[in-house]
């Protein structure tokens, strides 16, 4: 379906604007259902915290790939043929559906084996209004009995909407105060992307290094935090243009390095039951304050402030996010947080045994069929790896 939208967006126009409008909306909730999903499976691909940061690395760095030859290709047709503006936008919608649709269908065809459930309904309840329920009995669940994750799931929501701010900030900071032409805008884009395939790396590198990646997001945010405050303190004025390239370099740098780590904490910090809906809360933190940033910076701009405070603004966010990051504490005790507390003693404590009040748990012989069902890398299955499915409720798979 997600595919199919964005190929519907080919329509776009003049007259269609309100239509592609709704298209948009209605993609972005199909894509977080999508990468929910996806990030559930990547979750139980292994129990193994390095291994984790280097999966979710290389992701990232295919994620950056993807995104730079698509950028070098709808730009090179656009000059092979000489489009305006519009008919760009229908060539890079065309190619957005191809592109899906091909890789979509490959990979759920072959790659996302068959899972069985790890919950299912009671008797009376609806499959409509269940998911609001249980996601909220989680969140007091993560509240109660895992601190390290709540303050996890603090760090990103700040985190990412600096993140998520920062393209549309810099853009109109590039334009009003450097006075930088759409030319020199692609290029600082290009930078960006290019310079986050090292970021991801360098962000699993020192993970693995330092052994905490809780230690990677602080520097992360550091580093975040010192070339923001250079930036809006050097970028003055279109004499400055040439210094923005380097600052672009840097930022790539950290966009491509943040993400990965913070997924990683995510999934070493959580439990291992209801990965789907744990991954759902991920997404959700990701996405909750981003309007917040931009809306900050349009305040300040209209109220005569000099842009370069609300450039500088983002550091707010990061600074919020690394004190979250210095309450989860000791990482090692962090993370066994997650497993001390079972997902039968959770519900016991909230007075429901073997799931929510309108789901129930699968029994533990479950887990032996996920191992069934996963899937073959090379000559060794990931059911006989250290896939991270190894306790359900208060039943250990040996």
């Amino acid at each position: 379906y997600l595919a199919i939208v964005k190929g519907l967006e080919v329509l776009v126009g003049q007259n269609t604007w309100f239509m592609i409008a709704v298209f948009q909306v209605i993609s972005s909730i199909l894509y977080n259902t999508h990468a929910t999903a996806t990030y559930a499976y990547t979750s139980e691909l292994t129990n193994d915290p390095n291994q984790q940061s280097s999966f979710n690395a290389h992701y990232n760095v295919v994620l950056y790939i993807s995104m730079l030859v698509f950028l070098i290709l709808v730009l090179g047709l656009a000059w092979f043929f000489q489009t305006d503006d519009l008919e760009t936008a229908r060539i890079s919608q065309a190619l957005t559906f191809a592109v899906s649709l091909g890789c979509f269908s490959i990979a759920w065809r072959f790659f996302f084996n068959p899972r069985p459930k790890l919950s299912q309904l009671q008797p009376g309840a609806n499959l409509w209004t269940v998911g609001f329920s249980k996601t909220f009995s989680t969140f007091q669940r993560i509240a109660k009995h895992y601190r390290a994750l709540s303050w996890a799931i603090g760090s990103m929501m700040f985190a990412e909407a600096a993140m998520a701010a920062l393209s549309s900030i810099a853009v109109t900071y590039m334009k009003e105060v450097l006075d930088m032409g759409g030319n020199d805008v692609g290029m600082i884009f290009l930078i960006v992307l290019c310079m986050g395939i090292p970021g991801s790396y360098l962000g699993s590198f020192l993970s693995i290094q330092l052994g905490d990646p809780v230690r990677s997001a602080l520097v992360c945010d550091v580093g975040f935090i010192a070339t923001t405050t250079a930036a809006s303190f050097f970028l003055t004025g279109p004499q400055n243009r040439d210094m923005a390239f380097i600052f672009a370099a840097l930022w790539g740098l950290f966009l491509g390095w943040l993400p990965p780590v913070d997924t990683t904490l995510f999934m070493n910090l959580m439990p291992s039951d209801s990965r789907a809906e744990l991954m759902g809360i991920m997404m959700f933190a990701t996405a909750i304050f981003t309007w917040l940033p931009p809306l900050v910076f349009s305040i300040l701009n209209e109220s005569g402030v000099n842009m370069a405070w609300g450039l500088a603004s983002l550091n707010l966010y990061f600074i919020v996010a690394m004190l979250c990051l210095l309450q989860i504490g000791n990482y090692t005790s962090a993370r066994s947080e997650a497993s001390n507390v079972t997902y039968r003693q959770v519900n016991e404590d909230g007075h429901v045994q073997g799931g929510t009040a309108e789901t129930s748990s699968i029994p533990a012989t479950a887990a032996k069929n996920i191992r069934a069902h996963l899937p073959v890398w090379g000559n060794q299955t990931l059911k006989d790896s250290n896939a991270n499915i190894h306790t359900l409720g208060d039943h250990e798979l040996i």
